[in-house]
Order: C-alpha cells, then sequence, then structure tokens
C-alpha cells in the first residue's frame, strides 16, 4: 500500500473530537489531509502526544510539540512511532511532515514529498495539486457513472481528436522537441548511464515533463533520482525497445513481455514527487510506440477495468491492455475504410501535416485526453 503520513499541528480545537477536525483550524494540515486522501491508499497523522494516529480516531487536546521536546524524548517518540508504523505491514510511506517529524523515525522507507519547500511553497504547491484535481472533477461531474468503456474505436473518430487537440492545446511543442533531441533520446533509452543529471533536467524534467504538467522541481536533486531509477531499468528498457502497442504479447505468462512493465513502472514511481502520471509520460519516453500516457481523469475513467483506481504496475498493465485493444479496433476500421500503403499512425501524421510521424500510442493519449479531460464529442 501507498500511505501518506501528514505532521500534527500547534493549532488544535479546543474540545474532544477526531484527530481529522483536531487539527483543521490549521491551513496547511486541511490541505495535506485532502492530498493525503486523495491520493495514497490510506494516511496516518504524526502526533507528538500521541504517536501514530488514525485520522477518525478520538483525542483530546494537547499542548506538545517535538520541537520543544528533549533529544531522549524525541528519540524515544521515533522508537514508538517506527514500531507502530512496522505494525501497519512492509508498506511505502509517503510524509507531508517537516524534518523535526522525520528525523527520529529510524529503519523506515519514507519519501518525503516536500523536503526543501518553505511554509509558503508547501501551501502553494498542495493549491495547485488540489486545484488541478478539482477542475478535473468538475469538468467531468455526471459523467462518470454513465460512461462506457468503449471497445471499438475508428480512425476517423482518432483523427478528430488529434486535430482538436492540435488547435486547442499547447502542449505539441514540448512533445515535438523531445522528439527532435536523437541523442538525448538514444541515450535515455538504452544507456542511461551516459547522461549527465543536468541532460535529464534540461531535456526531460524542464524540455518534457513539466509542460506537460508533470509538476516536478526543477533540480538536480529531481534528476538525480529519476536518473538512477533509468538506470535500474536499463535492461528491461532495452528488452522492450523493438515493441509496439498493436503487436506486444501484455500477458503475464512467463517469457511475455508484459511481465516486465509492472516492475518497471513501479521501480520509476518510486523516484521522489514522481507519480502514476509522471511514471507514464517517463515511460513513453522510453519508448513511445508502446506506452500510452494516463493522468488521474483517465485512471479515473477506465477504473472499471479493475473496480478501483488505478494506481499500480500492475493496473498500468491492464490500462495498457485496452488501449491495445482499441489500437487493434482502429487498424481493423482503416483497412476496412481505407485502401492506402501507409501504417495507420502514418497515415494520420500525413493527414495532419504533422513534420513528425506519431506512433499510434500517442494518438491514443490524445483521444483520451480530448474525449474525457476536455469532454469533447467526436463523432
Amino acid at each position: 500500500m501507498r500511505i501518506g503520513l501528514v505532521a500534527c499541528t500547534k493549532r488544535k480545537q479546543p474540545y474532544p473530537c477526531a484527530a481529522r477536525q483536531m487539527y483543521s483550524p490549521s491551513a496547511l494540515f486541511r490541505k495535506a489531509s485532502a492530498y493525503c486522501a486523495r491520493e495514497y491508499d490510506t494516511w496516518y497523522i504524526l502526533s507528538a502526544e500521541y504517536g501514530l494516529l488514525s485520522p477518525d480516531e478520538t483525542i483530546q487536546p494537547y499542548d506538545k510539540t517535538l520541537k520543544t521536546m528533549s533529544h531522549a524524548q524525541c528519540e524515544g517518540w521515533g522508537r514508538k512511532v517506527s514500531a507502530q508504523l512496522k505494525g501497519l505491514g512492509d508498506h511505502r510511506y509517503f510524509a507531508h511532515a517537516g524534518l523535526a517529524y522525520l528525523r527520529p523515525l529510524s529503519g523506515m522507507n519514507i519519501v518525503s514529498v516536500l523536503a526543501g519547500l518553505r511554509m509558503g511553497e508547501r501551501l502553494r504547491w498542495y493549491d495547485e495539486h488540489l486545484a488541478e484535481e478539482a477542475d478535473i472533477a468538475s469538468s467531468r461531474r455526471g459523467t462518470h457513472e454513465a460512461w462506457r468503456l468503449d471497445r471499438q474505436l475508428t480512425v476517423e473518430q482518432l483523427a478528430r481528436a488529434a486535430e482538436w487537440y492540435r488547435q486547442n492545446t499547447h502542449y505539441n511543442t514540448a512533445y515535438s522537441s523531445l522528439l527532435s533531441q536523437s541523442s538525448f533520446l538514444t541515450k535515455l533509452q538504452n544507456t542511461p548511464d551516459q547522461l549527465s543529471n543536468g541532460d535529464v533536467l534540461d531535456n526531460l524534467i524542464k524540455g518534457f515533463l513539466n509542460p506537460f504538467r508533470a509538476r516536478l522541481p526543477n533540480s538536480i536533486e529531481t534528476a538525480t533520482a529519476i536518473r538512477s531509477r533509468l538506470v535500474r531499468v536499463a535492461e528491461e528498457v532495452r528488452g522492450l525497445a523493438h515493441e509496439n502497442l498493436l503487436e506486444v504479447n501484455l500477458s503475464q505468462d512467463p517469457g511475455a513481455m508484459g511481465t516486465h512493465i509492472p516492475p518497471t513502472y513501479e521501480v520509476i514511481r518510486t523516484a521522489h514527487r514522481v507519480g502514476p502520471t509522471t511514471t507514464s509520460k517517463i515511460l513513453h519516453a522510453l519508448n513511445p510506440a508502446l506506452f500510452v500516457m494516463w493522468d488521474s481523469a483517465i485512471r479515473d475513467h477506465y477504473s472499471g477495468l479493475v473496480g478501483r483506481k488505478l494506481v499500480t504496475g500492475a493496473d498500468y498493465l491492464v490500462f495498457l491492455a485496452h488501449m491495445q485493444e482499441l489500437a487493434r479496433s482502429v487498424v481493423r476500421d482503416f483497412s476496412l475504410r481505407h485502401e492506402h500503403a501507409l501504417a495507420v499512425d502514418l497515415y494520420l501524421s500525413e493527414h495532419l501535416g504533422l513534420e513528425a510521424p506519431v506512433t499510434l500510442a500517442k494518438f491514443l493519449d490524445e483521444y483520451n485526453w480530448v474525449t474525457i479531460v476536455r469532454r469533447v464529442v467526436v463523432p
């Protein structure tokens, strides 16, 4: 499980109540808890008085903070909370707390999500992420329950979505820039150990991911974290280099290429501040012909594939298999309607007048974004 950890705050309610309500006078706590409730499987509170708290546990007001406790008291608190966390099982923890609450925790695999950000920067970070989610939710309110998962897609629908995408967004500038960096892409996809952290920062983070709304810190630390994960999965990525969405075997049978995808996804996702959306964008950069990008709205839309929110590498494989089904339906429709020597992705690229051909996986990403996020009806 992915578990969020939120620090308690000095501002509290003056009466006994549920922990989630006790700290609600603090704007930082309200925003952090709202983000954790949305982003993780579950979340807990790090309390200087009570240790690890369930948000629904009723507690009394108190006046204690780790910042005023002695070194020995902090160490004792850390041993207590570390034991409580270990008692929950072997999970991944994402802390929305200051160093005072993280230093005492020993032997735990905890990611400090907002490390290095000051108070005002943290509040802005939450505002941006929560506002983006609210905007997406508003754009599709009232449609999610009635939406059916299409099993067929025509080449005309794909083309109309691609035309709308190019006429109404600016994202293709960054994408085209990425594709033009042939030397960088070759190293990224084959020998990431030969890339410098600066290369990853300038060409991947600043040049592609953040213009695509990844919202990563433009820092060497973030670039280093991503590069280290790319080096770890380099062998798996090279094994997938010649695969494309139409033909790849996405089953979990031994030896099938699909078995390489979930662990590759999970390794990349462990990088600091890299969530499911950014992971899919990095995968697409590693093989644009195979990997389809997704975001929270698209994951929500396709949650019916597994009966819950799509998050994990295994979920991404299920999503990719559905994209393969749609891709194959486009090819079938294209072969029936068009006597054309070109493959469907080359035909669409030529039809749209693109300088560089776009893959079918990218066209499917555009179709998802236009029809799901922007709710454009393409006849």
